[in-house]
């Protein structure tokens, strides 16, 4: 469910013979009673009907108790999701036909006036709001009319949620629903569950990036879901050993932006970096290097992937990110970049060639991860790897390069991210 920060409100709770009303700090709730998850509220603190109270961000990153919940009744996993379908189908269709703008914030509206403004069937907009009604988004103060709720109103003033919710319905469904196909084609590298969902051999990427609404809708969509708050890969190059912290230099391989060097130079003020873009580096004025970092870092051109001029070096760096293709592409990738780096790692005792990955959740870390996962893999776009498929092309590459062997293994807390460490046998 899509939620926001909302003003000061109170919670009205329904307990018989009459509502009662509490007044408490902003924030977004559910509630819930000894079945299971039924509404939507504004709370703080639980409150004395018998019924929990308990915030939206507590009970969505508690998924696992809901889940639990259904153990003797399978028929929970359909009729759950079909709710939160119906509910997400109803609030898309608000949303298009700019219903909750329409809807006073301090009184409620006819149906009959607010069909006639929105040049929508009335009868299609009673069975909508009732649906939300149910699920405590809107309130029906009599049978002709519709007011907001505090939860509903923030779709009001803030777009992203629209906008969220909108790449949802209209991109991530779809291409959910086609992981089949693409598994039944997973040796084509651009078949993906999105280019099946939409039919298109381009991927979601190259989609995105020129069309200005789509990519802000997607990072809508990922703040919407998302619980990252980038602190993965912090703590995994905080736990990078790169020459003891003496004065050396960092070559961070085949880039795409300055993340790594940027946060590595941060961490060892007495490091020189070399930033080697794939593509055209991007220019290194104080809108991209603050002036404290800019003197150590430098951005170059790499004119050759296969070739690694720089042969002073402590560390070599390649940060694989992502998956945008198949599995092979990402071999030939690590192949290429040992191969580049082999003769440096044995004549230099000090050289190591680190790979560090973004890899996918451990399956018992927040569902958050999982789920902004699978909406990555679903659109084939800044896809994690798996940490035990990439440590296969990691020993079949070494097996094919005499010298070289993995010499240490560093995995994150929630196994988010990994480094592996290369360097001559000799020397490991």
């Amino acid at each position: 469910m899509l939620g926001a920060r909302v003003p000061n409100t109170v919670l009205r709770v329904e307990k018989h013979p009459g509502p009662r009303t509490y007044d408490f700090p902003s924030g977004i709730y559910f509630w819930r009673d000894r079945v299971g998850l039924y509404g939507i509220e504004i709370a703080e603190q639980a409150v004395g009907d018998g019924r929990e109270c308990f915030p939206a961000k507590d009970e969505l990153g508690n998924a696992d108790r809901a889940f639990r919940s259904t153990q003797g009744k399978p028929e929970l996993l359909v009729s759950r999701p079909a709710q939160q379908i119906q509910i997400v189908a109803c609030l898309r269709w608000l949303c298009e036909f700019n219903i909750l703008p329409c809807i006073p914030q301090q009184q409620p509206v006819s149906y009959e006036d607010l069909s006639q403004l929105a040049l929508v069937p009335e009868g299609h907009l009673r069975r909508v709001c009732r649906m939300l009604i149910s699920a405590k988004f809107l309130e029906e103060t009599a049978s002709t009319h519709v007011g907001h709720t505090a939860l509903s109103y923030a779709f009001v003033n803030n777009f992203a949620l629209s906008d969220g919710l909108a790449f949802l319905t209209e991109t991530i469904v779809p291409a959910s629903l086609k992981m089949v196909e693409a598994s039944k084609s997973f040796d084509k590298a651009d078949r993906s569950p999105y280019s099946a969902a939409f039919g298109t051999s381009t991927s979601f990427t190259d989609q995105a990036l020129p069309h200005g609404r789509l990519s802000r809708q997607f990072d809508h969509f990922m703040r919407c879901i998302a619980n990252d708050t980038g602190n993965g890969l912090l703590s995994i190059l905080r736990r990078l050993n790169i020459n003891g912290d003496k004065e050396a230099l960092a070559v961070d391989v085949s880039c795409t932006s300055l993340t790594i060097v940027r946060t590595l130079a941060v961490l060892h003020p007495r490091l020189s970096f070399v930033a080697q873009f794939a593509k055209e580096p991007p220019p290194t004025d104080g809108k991209a290097l603050p002036e404290s970092l800019a003197p150590r870092i430098q951005c170059l051109l790499q004119s050759n992937p296969e070739k690694q001029p720089i042969r002073n070096a402590s560390t070599y760096i390649l940060f694989l990110q992502s998956i945008d293709t198949n599995d092979a592409a990402v071999s030939r990738k690590v192949l290429n970049c040992i191969k580049a780096h082999a003769d440096i790692l044995r004549c230099n005792s000090d050289a190591k060639l680190v790979i560090l990955a973004a890899t996918s959740p451990a399956a018992e870390v927040d569902w958050h991860k999982h789920m902004a996962h699978m909406c990555r893999f679903q659109l084939s776009h800044d896809v994690p790897l798996d940490r035990l498929e990439l440590r296969g092309i990691l020993d079949e590459a070494l097996r094919n390069i005499p010298g070289l062997c993995l010499a240490g293994m560093t995995v994150s807390e929630n196994g988010d991210f990994c480094i592996y460490e290369i360097a001559s046998i000799g020397l490991a």
